[in-house]
């Protein structure tokens, strides 16, 4: 293996979900927009922080992958030291997150379990998958030592139903959560001795080429 083929392993960006299952689809979405800005950034183009004209950091080498199913995550895990995973989830009972709300949760290797989702009966990543395909791998070895999940809390999930606007217009949101936590891996590789502190991800906004 190539150094270059080496360092686009060590970083995996996936999107778990299905495009024809309403919120399902947010995992895909994210990452198309995710690959646009890499794509721009990799062409030398600036995006630039709202209010602002500073240049935004370079992101590091990433692997993508869109899967329909989380199970099939483990054996992409194999060989990756971060991972950061785009999907649905599904919020119930007193406090929950409505519709469109980003969160982000972290595990990996010698970290806590994710929480498995309050709604067992939902199928598919929004009940047992996600956690347990990490869990899995956990249990094969591969779990990396970081694991990023940024989710957002679905409203619908019925086949064949569109994407719920709560859930689209969070899209940007969700995309720029994965783009600021590769930045900061970026910054964190390239910090040395003395060096001022990493990029941190701009305030909530548009991501402006």
């Amino acid at each position: 293996m190539s150094r270059a083929e080496a360092d686009d392993r060590r970083i995996l960006v996936v999107g778990i979900g299905n495009p024809d299952r309403a919120d399902d689809a947010i995992g895909p979405a994210v990452l198309g927009l995710v690959a646009e800005q890499l794509a721009l950034r990799a062409l030398g183009a600036r995006a630039r922080p709202a209010g602002g004209s500073a240049p935004r950091a370079p992101l590091p080498p990433c692997r993508l992958v869109v899967l329909p199913d989380p199970m099939r995550l483990v054996d992409e895990l194999d060989g990756c030291e971060l991972a950061i995973v785009v999907d649905a989830v599904v919020a119930a009972g007193p406090g929950a997150q409505q519709p469109g709300a980003v969160l982000l949760l972290g595990t990996g290797q010698g970290q806590p379990a994710l929480p498995v989702a309050p709604d067992p009966t939902a199928g598919g990543t929004h009940g047992l998958g996600l956690p347990a395909a990490l869990e899995l791998a956990r249990a094969l070895g591969r779990m990396p030592d970081r694991v990023a999940v940024v989710g957002v809390v679905a409203q619908q999930l019925a086949p064949g139903a569109p994407m719920s606007a709560q859930v689209r217009a969070a899209i940007p949101t969700a995309a720029m959560q994965v783009v600021g936590l590769l930045a900061t891996e970026a910054a964190a590789d390239a910090l040395h001795p003395g060096d001022p502190p990493p990029w941190l991800p701009h305030p909530v906004g548009t991501l402006d080429p």
